[in-house]
């Protein structure tokens, strides 16, 4: 972590790390550990679905396969596997209530940035 980071405002990860949700970079971002593992436990649509839940992480899988079949192409379906990652963190806001949260949209395009590299 950024040594001269604020630290006031952090989540603990499901590897028991302290994850700066306003001060981090890509190098504390632990793409198996915590964001595969919290994605797991996360449930699309705020858990509204008949059925079985359905977890973020299977999505991503699941558009990750269909992306990588319709294009052949390897990074759009990498780009799609991560393109929730942010929700590790911030949980799987639902789409009416994305605007309402200013910060949380800040921060969730820094994290995608940071993936991304």
């Amino acid at each position: 972590m950024n040594a001269a980071a604020d630290h006031s405002t952090w989540k603990q990860t499901y590897t028991g790390r302290a994850f700066p949700m306003t001060a981090f970079t890509a190098l504390d971002i632990d793409l198996h550990g915590d964001v595969a593992e919290g994605l797991a436990r996360i449930c699309r649509f705020g858990g509204a679905v008949p059925g079985n839940p359905y977890s973020v992480a299977q999505h991503c899988v699941v558009g990750a396969d269909a992306a990588l079949e319709e294009t052949r192409d390897a990074n759009v379906a990498a780009y799609f596997l991560l393109h929730d990652a942010h929700e590790f963190v911030f949980g799987d806001m639902t789409k009416p209530a994305m605007p309402t949260s200013r910060p949380i949209s800040c921060c969730t395009t820094r994290m995608n940035s940071s993936s991304a590299t």
